[in-house]
């Protein structure tokens, strides 16, 4: 199974994320947008057989990331899926020979003791596992082995025939809340493509501190918020 995913600046979740994802997939592909930080530094020393490459978008634009993961997903004849740096996929359905594509539903993070201050030499999934399940019934993310996901734009939804499993993302949205984690999402915005933000794509990739906080208060206060495992 190959992982991909892309990365700008993404230092403050890489080590969580690459310790849980090396242990699930044979290899991953991290496609690098710019970053300055020490993320290449972070995948070479916890994946160091990993592939990184560089974007060839001069920014990010939903669209053309998508034709360019497109792109990349066929050079792999296998199960592969694409994840953020914030989703991490929670097990493995048991895998078909024929062509499948796995709908892998998500649960949006949201950190209900912020004053516990996650640590890096325990998975974050164990330190921070409380989220809304179905919070959106099409946000999904695909799991298959076709050449390509043949993706609407975001990812969400693909033209294959899905197949339902039992298996989930947690997707820390608002988890976990930090100053390094609040900076990261306010980072986010000033690599979108002019293009996304004229068409109000991925607008809350540009929201404010105070927008940011507003939706996390708002979060906790969710009658369907869970502790999972």
């Amino acid at each position: 199974m190959i992982i991909l995913s892309s990365f700008y600046n993404e230092e403050y979740l890489l080590p969580w994320w690459l310790e849980h994802h090396k242990k699930i997939f044979e290899h991953g592909v991290l496609v690098n947008y710019f970053s300055t930080d020490k993320s290449i530094e972070i995948i070479k020393k916890i994946c160091p057989t990993w592939e990184i490459r560089n974007t060839k978008n001069k920014d990010w634009d939903f669209a053309k990331n998508d034709e360019e993961w497109m792109e990349i997903e066929k050079e792999f004849d296998d199960y592969k899926i694409i994840l953020t740096t914030t989703e991490f996929l929670m097990g493995v359905p048991e895998l078909k020979k024929e062509l499948t594509a796995y709908a892998i539903p998500m649960i949006r993070m949201v950190d209900i003791s912020p004053e516990n201050i996650p640590t890096y030499n325990k998975p974050l999934v164990e330190q921070k596992n409380v989220g809304i399940a179905n919070y959106r019934k099409n946000k999904h993310r695909f799991l298959h082995n076709y050449a390509t996901g043949k993706y609407s734009i975001g990812r969400h939804k693909t033209e294959h025939k899905i197949t339902s499993c039992s298996e989930v993302i947690y997707k820390y949205v608002f988890s976990p809340w930090t100053e390094e984690f609040i900076e990261r999402k306010l980072q986010m915005g000033n690599y979108m493509s002019k293009n996304d933000k004229e068409n109000g794509r991925g607008r809350h990739h540009t929201l404010n501190r105070k927008q940011l906080e507003k939706r996390y208060e708002k979060s906790l206060k969710n009658n369907s918020l869970l502790h999972f495992k």
